[in-house]
């Protein structure tokens, strides 16, 4: 759905004997087409017709005039994707050292000995292809000049900070932290932000889109848990846990299945600190009734 049209089209498949749902089956989305009508719209997949109650259609980043389809980040992708092919290109090129000679001989010679490819591979012959590798040259003085010539580098040419632009661009279209491309170092708060927006908004748009086309009951739903996905560290996760078991809102016992412990069967009841009481049992604390009995 991020880097396709939007769309995601799943068939709901039936079983005729018992009429339950008996498999979901994704579309290739190459074969899909959507086709407008009066009353709605149709799913055209290989040539066959659904109407919308048969399939789950998941959409992202909908079409202000027809919202019922996505149309996801192809379309401002498609630039900075040639930036990136462009660049890769560039790099294997001068990797391969292909264009770029490693050494410069001036020669003192006739210009009619140089203009030609013969005249030049002559003085080559005469003066280098002669000598046995490991041996030192030996060239007249004033005659021949060598110099070694240092080529370009990518970061001369800038590519490499180019190539971190158009990443950084891309990460935030789709609205994910650079580090995933390969950009920077991981940042745990931003990976947390990362899940509370983007990954919670896709969620909420999968787990939305299968209670109404799944479900018939009004008092069922799917959810999705965010929760499970946070970065976290096992401090933290003790932490945020003992205060949940001190104010009665967790067992011992889930706490151990956070960090993957087995459950203890002495670890089941939920305990809580003789200071927490309910708002409307303050009064009735022994302390304010003068401690007579």
């Amino acid at each position: 759905m991020l880097f396709g049209d939007g769309n995601s089209v799943v068939h709901i498949g039936v079983d005729p004997s018992t009429t339950l749902i008996s498999d979901l089956t994704p579309f290739q989305m190459q074969a899909v087409s959507f086709e407008d009508t009066d009353d709605g719209y149709l799913i055209n997949y290989n040539g066959k017709g659904y109407s919308p109650d048969e399939v789950i259609h998941f959409t992202i980043n909908p079409n202000p005039n027809y919202p019922y389809k996505g149309t996801g980040y192809r379309v401002a992708l498609q630039e900075i994707v040639k930036n990136l092919n462009l660049a890769t290109a560039t790099k294997k090129n001068f990797m391969s050292g292909k264009y770029m000679p490693s050494l410069i001989i001036s020669v003192d010679a006739m210009t009619e000995e140089l203009a030609s490819k013969e005249g030049r591979d002559n003085i080559m012959n005469k003066y280098f292809d002669e000598t046995e590798g490991g041996k030192p040259w030996i060239i007249p003085a004033d005659l021949i000049k060598v110099e070694q010539v240092k080529p370009l580098s990518l970061k001369d040419i800038a590519i490499i900070e180019g190539v971190e632009l158009d990443k950084k661009t891309v990460a935030g279209l789709i609205g994910v932290p650079a580090f995933f491309l390969g950009v920077g170092d991981f940042n745990k708060e931003e990976y947390n932000n990362f899940i509370n927006t983007r990954i919670y908004g896709m969620g909420q748009v999968i787990s939305q889109t299968l209670t109404r086309d799944l479900l018939f009951s009004p008092d069922w739903y799917f959810r999705l848990n965010p929760r499970s996905l946070y970065s976290y560290d096992l401090t933290e996760m003790v932490s945020a846990g003992v205060q949940l078991v001190d104010r009665n809102a967790m067992r011992r016992n889930e706490i151990r299945d956070w960090i993957g412990l087995d459950p203890d069967s002495e670890m089941n009841e939920l305990i809580i600190l003789e200071n927490y009481i309910p708002a409307g049992a303050i009064g009735q604390q022994s302390k304010l009734k003068g401690g007579d009995e």
